[in-house]
């Protein structure tokens, strides 16, 4: 899915784009298997009808192990076990805060 496909599904996504993934993550980001993932994300039956789809959504198409070795499984052996893993990790980094928005709360005069 190019960039132009991607913000038409999520419009909500951030302008940046993640230029360090793997090429492992590229490539099954990119694989036709992804397809049957995104229906099954999109119509999950806490999704409202015709909703947008969000962050959140994504964090969950590729977050979700069981929906990455679907899409593992469905691609004839053309994504691996490893790329699974590559991508959970890519995913975990992206949705993690960082250190500065996780602790924005603490007075940086407090010692």
């Amino acid at each position: 899915m190019g960039a132009v496909q991607a913000r038409r599904a999520f419009p909500g996504l951030p302008r940046r784009e993640s230029h360090g993934a793997p090429a492992a993550v590229t490539r099954l980001k990119r694989h036709p298997a992804l397809r049957q993932a995104l229906a099954d994300v999109a119509s999950r039956p806490e999704r409202p009808r015709g909703a947008t789809a969000t962050r959140e959504d994504l964090q969950h198409l590729f977050g979700e192990r069981l929906l990455m070795e679907r899409v593992a499984a469905a691609s004839s052996g053309t994504v691996s076990a490893h790329a699974v893993a590559q991508v959970l990790e890519h995913t975990n980094v992206q949705f993690t805060d960082t250190t500065e928005e996780a602790h924005r709360h603490v007075d940086a005069d407090r010692s």
